[in-house]
């Protein structure tokens, strides 16, 4: 649901990829080719071989290069982690973007998204409910 988030001042999936910064990939013309290569790499881990649009909006150049730091420079390497935290975000698309509020059966709030796009997140365990086999799937969502 592009805009749901509206009301609330957030953006829609579709304007608030991750960081705000400029999607890096083939179209993007960005100049940095150990960057793309990673994006390249991380895509063909993904299921189907392929980067949503959704998912290639969050690989900014500082997104990118954040993997690319924790991996000492390898592409290979940055790729894998890269293509695990793309696979996350878009098995919880509907959350990170505000268009489903979380089921957590604990104070865990998302309150709003910044203006970046980022969910601010609120946590507070003063009373957590004791994980059980009927509710753990809420309590990990």
């Amino acid at each position: 649901r592009p805009g749901a988030g509206a009301a609330r001042g957030a953006r829609s999936p579709a304007d608030a990829p991750g960081d705000g910064g400029q999607a890096l990939g083939p179209r993007s013309g960005a100049a940095d080719p150990v960057a793309e290569e990673t994006i390249r790499l991380a895509a063909k881990l993904l299921p189907g071989g392929a980067m949503s649009a959704w998912q290639r909006g969050w690989c900014t150049a500082e997104h990118v290069g954040r993997y690319l730091r924790g991996r000492g420079g390898d592409p290979a390497a940055a790729a894998a982690i890269l293509a695990q935290a793309l696979a996350w975000r878009e098995e919880h698309r509907d959350v990170l973007s505000g268009a489903r509020e979380p089921r957590w059966q604990t104070d865990l709030r998302v309150l709003t998204c910044g203006g970046d796009g980022v969910p601010i997140i609120y946590g507070c365990f003063r009373f957590n409910v004791p994980a059980t086999s009927s509710n753990l799937r809420d309590i990990v969502e």
